[in-house]
């Protein structure tokens, strides 16, 4: 089993991210830092490359009508059953 010291800071960061079940609306597009030189928020890039590597995924919802109003909820990040192991480990 992996655990998450064998990640990136990127890596890793979206990974916890996406354990808390993080909105995809916090993610940027580009990897920023904040005025200490931590990640701020990890990049659609790590986020496609963890999604792709079968660790998480971004949840599709099909909008709902509200009154004749289409609502459309906020995709969100979650772990697969492989990326909730790696934080079991820890």
């Amino acid at each position: 089993m992996a655990c998450l010291d064998q990640f990136s800071e990127a890596e890793e960061l979206a990974l916890r991210w996406a354990h808390r079940g993080a909105l995809i609306s916090a993610m940027a597009e580009k990897q920023s830092r904040d005025c200490f030189g931590n990640i701020a928020a990890p990049s659609m890039r790590v986020v496609r490359k963890l999604e792709k590597a079968g660790l998480l995924f971004i949840t599709e919802e099909d909008p709902i009508d509200l009154d004749g109003t289409p609502f459309e909820f906020t995709p969100m990040l979650c772990l697969t059953e492989a990326g909730e192991a790696l934080f079991k480990e820890t």
